[in-house]
């Protein structure tokens, strides 16, 4: 059997886990860096969250460098997109996009409220899902301490 391939578009704590599960499995992650990200110029390797990734830097506005990206989608099993509605698709890679690069492929969506509604272009956030569910004022007022995280989660 192939070893399962995926690209993971560099995005916030949510996909990036998602990508270290199907690294963790064996899967082949390919971590996809934006040229001019911070994430790329520090150490990768010394990320525990990118542990048996590869990753690429791509421009995105570079076209050639865009087709590359698209022939590793071709023989790709899985795309996680980290970003907020329209982003891939501004790209050239939106869902038919990529179904007409790979015919098999499965996208993984990982977006705060989703990919349609009236929040689906806020941003999804530990805090502001602590604010959005009407906790945030009850904790922590009295002396201004920024909430625990993991209460969101």
């Amino acid at each position: 059997m192939n070893r399962l391939r995926v690209i993971e578009f560099e995005g916030l704590a949510p996909s990036v886990f998602c990508g270290l599960y199907f690294a963790d499995v064996d899967a082949e992650v390919i971590f996809v860096a934006r040229a001019e990200s911070a994430s790329f110029s520090m150490p990768f390797a010394n990320n525990i969250l990118n542990r048996n990734k590869q990753c690429i830097q791509v421009n995105f506005k570079d076209p050639h460098q865009l087709s590359q990206l698209k022939e590793l989608i071709k023989t790709s099993d899985i795309v996680i997109d980290p970003f907020r509605p329209g982003v891939l698709e501004k790209l050239k890679l939106g869902p038919k996009d990529l179904y007409e690069l790979n015919k098999r492929i499965i996208l993984l969506r990982v977006s705060g409220y989703g990919q349609t509604g009236t929040n689906k272009l806020r941003p999804g956030h530990d805090l502001n899902y602590i604010g959005t569910s009407g906790i945030l004022p009850l904790i922590n007022s009295e002396d201004c301490q920024f909430p625990s995280n993991y209460l969101a989660d």
